[in-house]
């Protein structure tokens, strides 16, 4: 039997990463595992407060509070932005999205379609930084899309079965 090549750093923590959230989801998959699991977590909570490991605002020193601030700042900035993009990318879609009595007029022949270009074909420029970076936005926007219809498909269905 060959002998087993030596992981690297890297693929041991991928490997362990996917083995603890496999782990998590069957936890959270049944509901008294979970509840268990949350009883453990807030009872180690409550040990690192004990600890001091955890500290209120009011707690810590002047230079730990400007940092902790400065955190609280910056996950604000990132969640704002992240909402924001949510929020162009459903109005995008909401003008961008034909009604669905137009798609049952024109019918969904490809003929109807414009076809795309190929711009390493045709003798194009090629795109700006700023034409990447906007394609790049879009490309992210279309992505959060899809899960937001994911999950909304998700819900639907839900409350169909109920």
């Amino acid at each position: 039997m060959p002998r087993k090549k030596k992981q690297s750093k890297e693929e041991a923590l991928a490997k362990a990463k996917i083995a603890r959230r496999n782990r998590y989801n069957k936890i959270k998959a049944d509901p008294i595992l979970y509840a268990l699991e949350k009883q453990k977590e807030r009872e180690r909570y409550k040990k690192r407060r004990e600890q001091k490991k955890l500290l209120s605002i009011v707690e810590m020193t002047p230079r730990a509070k400007r940092l902790q601030r400065k955190k609280w700042r910056e996950n604000f900035r990132k969640h704002f932005q992240k909402k924001k993009l949510i929020k162009e990318g459903i109005k995008h879609m909401n003008e961008n999205t034909p009604s669905p009595s137009d798609n049952e007029d024109n019918g969904n022949n490809d003929e109807n379609r414009p076809r795309r270009r190929n711009s390493i074909c045709e003798n194009e420029p090629q795109p700006s930084a700023s034409n990447d970076l906007h394609e790049a936005i879009i490309k992210n926007l279309r992505s959060k899309l899809r899960k937001m219809r994911y999950i909304i498909e998700k819900k639907i269905k839900c409350t169909n079965h109920n």
